[in-house]
């Protein structure tokens, strides 16, 4: 866009006017076009911009003489923006986005809206699917969701005429893994001990409440601590008087997300039992044999 220039002698001046300008911030321009004009003449100021009304002011001098005036180079681009917010969720669970698009200058079209969908991301339709730009901004939204903990970029495409624009999204998919830690085999009526390891996955900061499902003959302590934040460990001590291998279920639960791991506890014991020899006479030497069974894979000595 250009702007012309005119200066006008007064009363015979016959000097020449030297010309500089002072360009605001968003705009650019190129040079005077001459930047000196004896008595009276023109020069032109060229500039560009994206989108706004700007004010340069051009100064004219000649010795101890100096004016000074406006130019305000107005651009009225007809286009959009668009934006969408990014989402952390729970894997299995669905977030929603919301797609923002903003006019900008004249713009009054309809926005036609799609989106690519990553590997692994589930997603609804687009709603609305198009936006009619009569007033801004609008906005749409989206729903997704993924089973699995990662992070998934959903790209957003704007399209109107021969505008298009696009933008993306992060769905930030957050999950945990439980495990439980089988302890060695120990003689009954002894207590054995647990590790529950909770693991985070993909930045997951959830609080993760445990529980567990005891089998009968088994007698067990309450997890220690009984829940855990993001990532971390507890503890479950169990004992039995009779000697078998037992399961132990335990839950990890946060929000939507739940998740079980098993524990096996065996106790080892051992039978003794000894023989009754029939009568034997007087002054006779008579055997019992002792018998030592190892119950559920017992191993002493």
């Amino acid at each position: 866009m250009t702007s012309t220039i005119s200066v006008t002698a007064l009363s015979g001046f016959t000097g020449t006017v030297s010309l500089t300008d002072n360009v605001p911030s968003g705009l650019t321009c190129g040079a005077i076009t001459p930047n000196s004009i004896t008595n009276s003449g023109t020069a032109t100021l060229t500039c560009s911009a994206t989108l706004g009304t700007f004010t340069v002011t051009i100064a004219g001098a000649s010795g101890t003489l100096s004016h000074s005036t406006p130019a305000t180079f107005t651009f009225a681009t007809a286009d959009f923006t668009i934006s969408a917010t990014s989402i952390t969720i729970n894997a299995g669970a669905s977030g929603t986005s919301t797609v923002t698009v903003t006019s900008q200058g004249t713009f009054t079209g309809t926005v036609s809206l799609t989106d690519s969908l990553p590997a692994g991301l589930t997603c609804g339709s687009i709603s609305p699917i198009s936006l009619t730009m009569t007033t801004s901004p609008q906005t749409a939204t989206v729903s997704c969701g993924a089973s699995v903990a990662g992070n998934y970029t959903l790209t957003i495409t704007g399209t109107s005429g021969t505008l298009n624009h696009s933008t993306t999204t992060t769905f930030t998919v957050t999950d945990f893994t439980i495990t439980g830690s089988s302890p060695a085999a120990i003689d009954a009526g002894k207590s054995a001990t647990s590790i529950i390891t909770v693991a985070g996955l993909n930045g997951f900061a959830g609080n993760v409440s445990l529980s567990d499902n005891v089998p009968v003959g088994l007698t067990c302590g309450i997890i220690t601590p009984p829940a855990v934040t993001g990532s971390g460990t507890a503890t479950l001590s169990c004992s039995s008087t009779s000697a078998s291998t037992y399961p132990v279920t335990i839950t990890g639960s946060a929000g939507s997300l739940r998740h079980t791991a098993t524990a096996i506890f065996a106790f080892v014991d051992f039978t003794i039992i000894a023989s009754s020899p029939g009568s034997t006479p007087v002054g006779s030497s008579a055997t019992s044999t002792i018998t030592v069974a190892a119950v559920n894979g017992f191993a002493g000595n």
